[in-house]
């Protein structure tokens, strides 16, 4: 499904890495004139790079955070100072484990939701918008929009750090109290970062160009999807203690 980069291309991977950020457009015009494994193995591994950084620095934080869950638990279910005690054993000894398992999964997830994406891209760019495009155009296409997570994690870290949660956004939800963290409207607030924003943005202009599509028809389809994860999501965190 891959094509050989033709003689007119003149923007290599690392030009097109770094055009995403500032031109995005000309990154996908070229990917639509050629591609080839590079275009996804290279940006994934950056990414995949940067987020097992972020995960070992915030590590600890996150550890934190599950420590305060297991307490909620314990006061709402009347749980005695012994079982509390035997529960943060087994935290402790487990602790170690978790912790490699999770910096091994950060690339590995990485890599797994580049593919099951760029298949919802894929199905995205034929049917709704009519597309004749390829996996590995739209595997190209993800990886590239995917780049936003590095300045993402960097700016994201130190700030993550300074709030004590690994749930911190740059968006809205920088400005709610804890109380109203703790609301399904809350959640869905803080859920909208503007870096999550901007990679929409860059998805909707890569599919556009490789489909042809209009790109308002495409955003309204990308934006509505993200809709109704931030929905889903709001819900789905609302179960979890300490969330």
């Amino acid at each position: 499904m891959e094509s050989t980069a033709g003689p007119h291309d003149d923007v290599g991977v690392v030009g097109r890495i770094i055009r995403v950020f500032y031109a995005p457009a000309e990154t996908f015009e070229a990917v639509q004139r050629g591609h080839s494994h590079l275009d996804w193995v290279i940006p994934i591994l950056l990414v995949a790079i940067v987020g097992l950084g972020s995960t070992y620095v915030t590590q600890p934080l996150a550890q934190k955070m599950q420590a305060k869950a297991l307490a909620e638990v314990a006061a709402a279910q009347d749980m005695t100072a012994a079982q509390v005690a035997q529960q943060q054993e087994m935290m402790k000894k487990m602790s170690g484990v978790m912790q490699t398992a999770t910096l091994v999964m950060v690339p590995v997830m990485t890599f797994v939701m580049a593919f099951v994406f760029a298949g919802v891209l894929l199905l995205l760019g034929r049917f709704a918008l009519g597309g004749d495009i390829s996996y590995g155009q739209m595997l190209s296409l993800q990886a590239y929009a995917m780049l936003i997570t590095v300045p993402q994690n960097i700016v994201l870290t130190p700030i993550r750090q300074a709030r004590e949660s690994v749930l911190i956004t740059l968006g809205p939800g920088l400005l709610l109290d804890k109380d109203m963290l703790a609301t399904y409207a809350g959640r869905v607030i803080n859920g909208i970062d503007i870096f999550m924003i901007w990679q929409v943005v860059i998805t909707g202009i890569g599919l556009a160009i490789l489909t042809r599509a209009g790109l308002g028809k495409t955003l309204g389809i990308l934006f509505a999807i993200w809709a109704l994860y931030l929905a889903g999501a709001g819900a789905m965190a609302g179960l979890m203690p300490g969330m």
